[in-house]
C-alpha cells in the first residue's frame, strides 16, 4: 500500500471510527452513529494498519462491526480546522478502501470523477453519513457527481469547482428537505434489509424528482398565461419573464395602467402566482381603479430609487 503524503506540508494521518450505535431494528429510514479518533500515523500505511486493526476489534462492541472509517491526513504544527484535511480516505466495517479524495479541502481543485470511480447509478438506495448529526439516513441517488469533463469546462473558467462540488444529489424524507448535496466520500450501500413501505415511499421521492423540471414548466406556463390574461382583461398591454429557477418571480411589465406613466415594472412571487391568481385579479381589478370585493395584495416598492413593485 503506498504511504505518501500528498503535499510538501508536514502532515500526520488521523483515523476515525464510525460506530452504530441504534440496537432497534429495523435501523431504516434513519439510525444513530457516532465517530470517534480512534489513532494516528506519520504515514498512510500505517494508518491504514489501524483500521485494519479496528476492524478486527469488535468485542468491546457486542461483536457488531463498525459503520465505516476515515482517514484525514492533516497538516502538523501549524493551526486548523477538522475539514480543513490535505486529503482524505474512506472505509468500509471490513477495512477496505472504498473511496477516496486526494487533494486538499480548502484550496485544492476538484478536477471530477472518472466514470471507474463513481460508485453508484442513478436510482441505487444508499446510505448518506451524517457526522454532525450523528445519523445515518437512506435515500435515493437522484444525479451522479460532475465527471471529468464537465469539470474541465467549469474550472477552464474564472471559477474553479472544489470539495464541495464532489457530491451525489440524494432523494430522502429525512433530512426535513426532499433532497440534499451529499459529499461523495459520504454515501454508502445500505447495509440492512429495507422495510418495503420505507423503500415505497423514497421511490415515490424519487420519481417525482424525475418529472419535478417538467411539473415545474407547466405550472409557471400555466401562470404565466393566466397573469397575461388578466392584464389584457383590463386593457393593458403586458410582457412576461417567467421565473428562471425555482422559488424565484415572475417579471410583468405593464403598460396602460392609471398612475403609472412610464410602465409598471412588476415582481410577483412565483408561489403567488401558482397559488393565489383570485387574489391577484382583485389587485388587478383595483390598480385598473375599479372596484372590487375580496382580499388582494397591496402594491410595495421595491426600492426607493426604482420603479420596481411587488405585490
Amino acid at each position: 500500500m503506498e504511504s505518501h503524503h500528498t503535499t510538501s506540508v508536514i502532515s500526520v494521518f488521523d483515523v476515525w471510527e464510525i460506530r452504530d450505535v441504534t440496537w432497534r431494528k429495523p435501523h431504516y429510514p434513519c439510525y444513530e452513529v457516532r465517530e470517534h479518533k480512534v489513532g494516528s500515523a506519520l504515514s498512510l500505511e500505517d494508518a491504514e494498519r489501524i483500521v485494519r486493526e479496528g476492524a478486527r476489534r469488535r468485542d468491546l462492541f457486542d461483536g457488531r462491526p463498525a459503520h465505516s472509517y476515515r482517514i484525514d491526513e492533516m497538516p502538523l504544527g501549524r493551526f486548523a480546522y477538522p475539514v480543513q484535511y490535505l486529503s482524505e480516505y474512506i472505509y468500509d466495517s471490513s477495512g477496505v478502501r472504498i473511496d477516496e479524495r486526494l487533494f486538499p479541502s480548502q484550496d485544492g481543485v476538484f478536477g471530477g470523477r472518472p466514470a471507474d470511480r463513481v460508485r453508484f447509478r442513478e436510482g441505487d438506495l444508499c446510505e448518506v453519513l451524517d457526522a454532525d448529526a450523528g445519523t445515518v439516513h437512506l435515500g435515493f441517488v437522484a444525479a451522479l457527481p460532475p465527471s471529468v469533463e464537465q469539470a474541465a469546462r467549469i474550472n477552464g473558467g474564472v471559477f474553479k469547482m472544489d470539495a464541495l462540488d464532489d457530491c451525489y444529489l440524494v432523494m430522502n424524507d429525512e433530512t426535513g428537505d426532499s433532497h440534499e448535496h451529499a459529499d461523495a466520500l459520504r454515501v454508502f450501500r445500505p447495509r440492512f434489509s429495507i422495510h418495503p413501505a420505507v423503500e415505497r415511499r423514497l421511490r415515490r421521492a424519487y420519481a417525482d424528482s424525475l418529472t419535478f423540471a417538467r411539473r415545474m414548466e407547466i405550472s409557471d406556463i400555466t401562470a404565466g398565461e393566466r397573469l397575461r390574461a388578466l392584464a389584457q382583461e383590463m386593457g393593458w398591454d403586458v410582457r412576461i419573464e417567467r421565473p428562471a429557477w425555482h422559488r424565484d418571480t415572475f417579471k410583468l411589465l405593464l403598460d396602460g395602467v392609471p398612475g403609472f406613466p412610464g410602465g409598471l415594472d412588476l415582481q410577483i412571487r412565483q408561489q403567488v402566482a401558482w397559488d393565489h391568481m383570485d387574489r391577484i385579479r382583485i389587485s388587478f381589478l383595483r390598480l385598473s381603479g375599479r372596484p372590487a370585493r375580496g382580499r388582494g395584495y397591496r402594491l410595495k416598492r421595491l426600492d426607493p430609487t426604482e420603479n420596481r413593485y411587488r405585490f
